[in-house]
């Protein structure tokens, strides 16, 4: 499973991840399961599920990233104002994760 969650994330620690991710996921759908000839079949299909959300999440995740460091480097704009509004709006929890991970990695 590693090999195969590896193909697509192109990062060990990722693959690792998203295979845990994975690994919880069949073992709460279990019940699911109607023939269990199919489980090697059914685990990675949702193991390819989950890959695919990695890597849409990182998609995002990077474009966001790129967005905000072109957004620091210029003279404030009204969607770094818009941006900051934003960051406000949220719970000091959530706003404090966004800074840390985007900001201050």
């Amino acid at each position: 499973m590693i090999a195969t969650a590896c193909s697509y994330t192109k990062d060990y620690m990722a693959a690792q991840d998203v295979v845990q991710e994975t690994s919880m996921k069949a073992y709460s759908a279990l019940y699911q399961l109607k023939e269990p000839a199919y489980f090697a079949t059914w685990l990675y299909k949702i193991l390819i599920r989950e890959c695919l959300h990695y890597m849409k999440k990182e998609k995002r995740a990077a474009q966001i990233v790129v967005e905000l460091q072109q957004l620091q480097h210029d003279e404030p704009t009204p969607q770094f104002h818009a941006l900051y509004d934003a960051l406000g709006e949220l719970k000091e929890n959530y706003r404090s994760v966004l800074l840390l991970h985007y900001f201050y990695d």
